[in-house]
């Protein structure tokens, strides 16, 4: 399962990116309402998340893979969103894959990318690395 979850995640990734040390996993069937703060990387697969999830190392990183159903405000380094989110993103880097779909505010310092097919309904602020 764990090569099958790192090709997931891989997949959501940029092109130059390498494969991510996936830490976390919430599969199908799992459910999060309330604050989750998160060492390293998490891939959440068909889950369903209301609250606040924060990725608290450095170079932490959310992936939200098809089926995900998020009602969250998340922060991380980097966020990939496969899945069905409403809230607010702040990251250093954002993508939204084709099977995306989301609606809130996206806060980024260093880039936004929208894959074709994606839904995106949002307020977006590109800030400084400075800015707060």
């Amino acid at each position: 399962m764990t090569e099958r979850i790192k090709t997931n995640a891989s997949n959501l990734l940029d092109e130059d990116k390498t494969t991510p040390q996936i830490s976390n996993y919430f599969g199908p069937g799992n459910a999060l309402d309330g604050k989750l703060l998160i060492n390293g990387e998490a891939y959440f697969e068909g889950s369903e998340c209301s609250g606040k999830i924060t990725a608290v190392t450095e170079d932490g990183a959310l992936f939200f893979g098809a089926g995900t159903k998020i009602q969250c405000d998340v922060r991380a380094h980097q966020v990939v969103l496969g899945g069905t989110m409403e809230g607010k993103i702040e990251a250093e880097r954002v993508r939204i894959t084709e099977d995306g779909d989301f609606s809130g505010n996206i806060i980024t310092r260093r880039g936004l990318t929208i894959d074709d097919g994606a839904r995106l309904n949002a307020k977006i602020s590109m800030k400084k690395k400075r800015d707060k």
